[in-house]
């Protein structure tokens, strides 16, 4: 397991308010095991989607299934960090100018009707606009599915309080 992957399960805890033993009983672990996790054990993927969900952490598991396995990693578009508003706007429009790029070279690829081993250049470049477009987008979705997570329990808790 790279080490990047190993300090984002620890680092997501921590950034949630958590430790190790205040974590492990809400994913169903010892600590012990939760620090095997933290330190290179294989995750199982039950374990990441209550991790991502206690963790308030959406990344988490979309990062986690990119790295789960090589076909993944090759397939799979990068995912870029969005932690802000501005980020969120930034992700959105890059993405948009990027489909509009891979709309763009497809087209030009098409304008005979067919494709032929002379388009791959066109296709290339249709493939890497399109995985940039569909990163960016994952990256918006998850921050504001978080945000959208946040608003809903706010709203909940001010209605328990009223």
């Amino acid at each position: 397991m790279l080490e990047s992957q190993e300090n984002y399960y620890k680092t997501c805890r921590k950034l949630a308010g958590f430790t190790q033993e205040s974590a492990s009983p809400l994913l169903g672990v010892e600590p012990r095991r939760l620090s095997e996790y933290e330190n290179g054990a294989k995750v199982p993927d039950d374990v990441v989607d209550k991790m991502a969900e206690i963790y308030n952490a959406p990344m988490l598991a979309i990062w986690h299934i990119k790295m789960s396995s090589e076909l993944t990693r090759k397939y799979l578009p990068d995912i870029y960090p969005t932690r802000t508003n501005s980020d969120l706007w930034m992700q959105t429009s890059i993405a948009c100018k990027q489909s509009g790029l891979a709309e763009e070279t497809i087209m030009t690829a098409l304008c005979d009707g067919q494709l032929t081993f002379d388009d791959m250049p066109y296709i290339d470049a249709y493939i890497k606009h399109n995985d940039a477009a569909t990163g960016n987008l994952m990256s918006a979705k998850a921050y504001i599915s978080k945000a959208k997570n946040e608003l809903s329990h706010s709203r909940e808790a001010k209605r328990q309080n009223a």
